[in-house]
Parts: structure tokens; C-alpha cells; sequence
């Protein structure tokens, strides 16, 4: 792996090694904020809470003591939540924030 890095970076000035640690330091950021939101957040905690409450639902045998308003608050928390993921997670995978 260093061989590799000598290689690719062995031609480069100070300057531009600067730019390209600086760069990937501003990912790694916007990386550990996300993932540290993700954490701290009720994200995960909105996504399980849905699961929990449909096993909770499957483990009953009557369909009409469901409470529709609780699962559908659930539901659009759950997605809000997996929306939210899912563009963090497509922001971290553009191509555009590979360091040249």
C-alpha cells in the first residue's frame, strides 16, 4: 500500500499533498458528522421503533385493535428517517468528492 501511495504521490508538490490531505479531511468530516447524526439522532431510532411496533402488530390476533394512527406516524417518521440516510449516504458515494 505505501509502495502504491510513493507511487502515485511521489511527483506531487507540497502544495498540492497539502490540498489533497485537506480535501480528504473535509470528507472524513462531513463522513463522521453524518454517521455521528445518524447515531445520536432518532433516525435508526424511528426505523426500529417501526419494526418493533409491526412484530408487536404480528404478535396480535385481532387485526382491528391496531391503532392505524400510531402505525402511519411510525411509518412516515421511519421513512423520513430512511430518506435522510439514504441522501447521506448517496452524498458520500458522488464521485465528485474523490481528491485528485
Amino acid at each position: 500500500m505505501m509502495e502504491k501511495i510513493n507511487k502515485e504521490y511521489k511527483n506531487k508538490s507540497k502544495e498540492e499533498l497539502i490540498n489533497i490531505i485537506n480535501g480528504l479531511r473535509v470528507i472524513e468530516c462531513e463522513d463522521r458528522c453524518f454517521a455521528n447524526s445518524c447515531e445520536r439522532g432518532n433516525y435508526i431510532k424511528d426505523i426500529t421503533e417501526l419494526f418493533k411496533y409491526i412484530d408487536e402488530i404480528n404478535s396480535k390476533l385481532e387485526i382491528d385493535v391496531i391503532d392505524i394512527r400510531k402505525l402511519e406516524e411510525i411509518n412516515n417518521k421511519a421513512k423520513e428517517s430512511l430518506d435522510y440516510i439514504f441522501s447521506g449516504l448517496s452524498k458520500m458515494n458522488r464521485p465528485t468528492r474523490a481528491i485528485k
